[in-house]
């Protein structure tokens, strides 16, 4: 009877120990989980799960980022509960779960995730990782690339990338690799007459980062609106310009990505010429290369332009238009103000010759006008005028409408024989609207043909001085006799001889012999 509490003692011990083991064995390793291997930049938090802890304990949530060398505390800490798991927040989920917050500013890539007992030191009870991934920002416009990265994948692994347009047709589809921490990269180009609105983008595979035979999909989205276009001045107006003379203007206008654009919707006119506040024109743009992104912008100016205003060249806010509805600029872009001048007449002066003779010949001279830009004048005042040895004699100018010149005109007088030598023949023209331009040329005023005239008399004269001086008597003989000869046979009868020649006076004869007879 002594033995039986000894005995009673040792079977107490032996269960016990046996009650100890089997709880030791029966205690899990603890773990954590994420509620999916990976998230996008758009999801809110990471849900987490785990058992296995110390029953009513309190642990730190530590985290390691893609960006980051270590694990650091999170701040985030939770109490077990009586089984050892982590306790559910509001509201109650199934199994219990703690999360950690996605941030729109959180790297993307793989992150790790560390359960600690200490505040001070990671202990890593228990650790499990996950994956953030996404596009570079949520809207994009046409042009961009879509910048995809992420992580949480399993080293080394392949996936496959798809993303699908706003109906749903896929417009890009490749694999990708990932590299020794999980993490991958993915770049797609919008094009510049891609549509509009969400897109979605699609990764999936097998093999996450903690569990190599686990399948994955995932989806994110992002936004494509029409492409805002750059429009800057690549070459501003070389003014003051005159009136009818060609003003121009260069803009490049180029995608956000910074390629160049090189059409244009068709019959659009983006640009305004404004004199002052007041438009005065649309006016196409015209590329000067294929390729460079480069336009023109061309505008001939009125003849009747008005010279006291600022010109200039605007491209409105979005009046330029691809044609893919692609549009710009954001803001009105303007060239730099230029004024106008009144425009220069071309006066082309044309004489039938060069040299005169004074005062023998008349200065025949045709007077063509145009303007800058060649097209003829036809409403003008012509004047003209010779000067010589500061004398001014006035021309006469008529127009000629059949040949649409006019026509200047000048005799030159026995007045301009003391000027001879060169004169400048002067002719001015002004439009109706004050364009203006002049022209003079010279010539060459002559007196050697009068000269030669007069030498030419007094030698003829002299010459017929000697002549009478010297034959004037036998001349003057010779003359007389047959003056006399023809006074004598040209003088008329006396009127005795005439009547007694007459018919009459034979007539008479005749009845008077009649009557003699007669009377025998």
């Amino acid at each position: 009877m002594k033995r039986c509490p000894a005995a009673i003692v040792a079977l107490l011990a032996v269960m016990l120990l046996v009650r100890f083991n089997v709880l030791a064995v029966a205690q899990p390793t603890p773990y954590v989980l994420t509620d999916k291997p990976l998230y996008t930049s758009r999801d809110r938090q990471v849900l987490l799960q785990g058992a296995g802890y110390d029953p009513k304990q309190t642990y730190y949530v530590w985290l390691q980022g893609p960006l980051d060398n270590l694990t650091r505390s999170t701040g985030i800490s939770f109490v077990t509960t009586e089984n050892g798991d982590i306790p559910s927040i509001l509201p109650v989920t199934a199994p219990p779960t703690v999360s950690l917050p996605i941030e729109s500013t959180s790297p993307l890539g793989t992150y790790l995730v560390s359960i600690s007992n200490s505040t001070a030191v990671d202990s890593a009870v228990a650790r499990a990782h996950y994956g953030i991934w996404g596009t570079s920002k949520y809207l994009y416009q046409r042009t961009e690339t879509v910048q995809t990265s992420g992580g949480g994948v399993l080293p080394k692994a392949s996936l496959k990338m798809t993303i699908q347009n706003p109906t749903g047709a896929q417009v890009y589809d490749t694999t990708l690799a990932a590299n020794e921490t999980g993490s991958f990269q993915a770049n797609w180009k919008i094009p510049l007459d891609a549509a509009t609105e969400s897109y979605s983008i699609i990764v999936h595979g097998t093999g996450t980062r903690d569990v190599p035979a686990a399948e994955f999909i995932s989806i994110s989205r992002f936004t494509v609106t029409p492409a805002t276009l750059s429009v800057a001045v690549h070459g501003q107006p070389d003014g003051p310009y005159e009136r009818t003379q060609k003003v121009s203007a260069e803009f490049v206008i180029r995608y956000p990505d910074s390629t160049p654009v090189i059409k244009m919707k068709e019959g659009l006119m983006p640009v305004a010429f404004y004199a002052g506040q007041l438009k005065r024109a649309e006016l196409p743009l015209v590329a000067s290369e294929t390729t460079s992104g480069i336009w023109v912008a061309e505008r001939k100016i009125q003849r009747n332009a008005t010279l006291d205003a600022s010109y200039r060249f605007v491209i409105a806010a979005n009046a330029f238009d691809d044609g893919y509805g692609n549009t710009g600029p954001e803001k009105n872009v303007e060239t730099d103000s230029f004024t106008v001048l009144p425009a220069t007449l071309q006066v082309s002066v044309s004489v039938n010759s060069t040299h005169y003779q004074v005062p023998l010949d008349t200065i025949t001279a045709y007077v063509t006008l145009g303007y800058p830009d060649g097209l003829p004048v036809m409403n003008a005042t012509v004047r003209a005028w010779l000067s010589s040895a500061g004398s001014i004699a006035n021309v006469s100018v008529t127009y000629d409408k059949t040949a649409a010149v006019w026509v200047a005109r000048y005799r030159f007088s026995l007045g301009d024989l003391p000027r001879p030598g060169a004169w400048t023949l002067s002719v001015e023209a002004a439009d109706i609207y004050g364009n203006s331009g002049s022209a003079s040329l010279e010539i060459v005023a002559e007196p050697y043909y009068f000269i030669a005239i007069l030498l030419l008399a007094v030698f003829a004269l002299l010459l017929v001085r000697w002549f009478l001086s010297k034959y004037w008597h036998r001349l003057y003989l010779r003359a007389k006799r047959v003056s006399s000869a023809f006074r004598d046979r040209w003088k008329p009868p006396s009127l005795g001889r005439y009547l007694a020649n007459s018919f009459v006076a034979s007539r008479m004869r005749s009845v008077s012999q009649c009557a003699e007879i007669q009377a025998s």
